[in-house]
């Protein structure tokens, strides 16, 4: 493990002077072979550090994402997670750099849960209007049977996408075990490094009583529905 000492900087010029030196565990010195006109000063300057920290939210949130589906796009939106205060600031530099007040509205939504800051669209778009409301409450008040469940699994699994996995990552199942098994088999499913049949078959190998095995995965589907 090595620490760096970067070079001199003239505070009125702002150039660099001396060479950066690196010291080993021991203490031993050692020049590095970069010369002062080599080291860019604003790789030392510590403001930078909050641009890097939202670029690589950026590059994780999945409405940045090329080609990410719709269900996932909703499902950030949705998600009860708490942002970060890099995420925060990615999203509101979008805002900020397209000047689109669709972006501020879905922000405020999503930190907040009011859905007054939403237009009509938004709403519908979120499934959010009062008569989309009752459609999806009575499609999903009636939970699936196991044996349901296992033709929708088999019948109607989405193919795998990595957007729809990081979004079951931000459902709240609650901490059982068969809310975990259940999460854990859906995200390695939709990352494609598990089959149907292997998810299926792990779930019924964990031991876990297939009745609340049946209750969790109800959940999760009816978190995207």
């Amino acid at each position: 493990m090595y620490q760096v000492n970067p070079p001199s900087i003239d505070e009125a010029t702002g150039e660099v002077t001396g060479e950066a030196q690196v010291f080993s565990r021991d203490h031993s010195r050692h020049e590095l072979t970069a010369t002062a006109e080599d080291i860019d000063p604003s790789e030392y300057n510590d403001a930078l550090a909050p641009h890097y920290a939202r670029k690589a939210a950026e590059a994780n949130l999945p409405i940045f994402q090329e080609g990410v589906s719709d269900e996932a796009v909703v499902a950030f939106w949705k998600s009860n997670r708490p942002l970060t205060d890099a995420e925060v600031d990615a999203i509101q530099a979008a805002y900020v750099a397209t000047d689109n007040d669709d972006i501020a509205n879905l922000l405020q939504y999503r930190l907040t849960g009011d859905t007054s800051f939403l237009n009509e669209q938004q709403l519908e778009e979120l499934g959010l209007t009062e008569s989309e409301s009752e459609v999806v409450e009575e499609e999903t008040t009636d939970e699936m049977s196991a044996e349901d469940l296992t033709d929708y699994i088999y019948n109607e699994a989405a193919e795998p996408n990595e957007a729809i996995a990081d979004a079951i990552l931000d459902v709240d199942l609650g901490d059982s075990d068969a809310a975990s098994v259940v999460q854990y088999l859906s995200y390695k499913y939709f990352t494609g490094e598990l089959s149907v049949d292997d998810a299926y078959n792990q779930a019924l190998d964990s031991g876990i009583d297939p009745d609340e095995l049946t209750t969790a995965f109800n959940q999760l589907r009816k978190h995207f529905n």
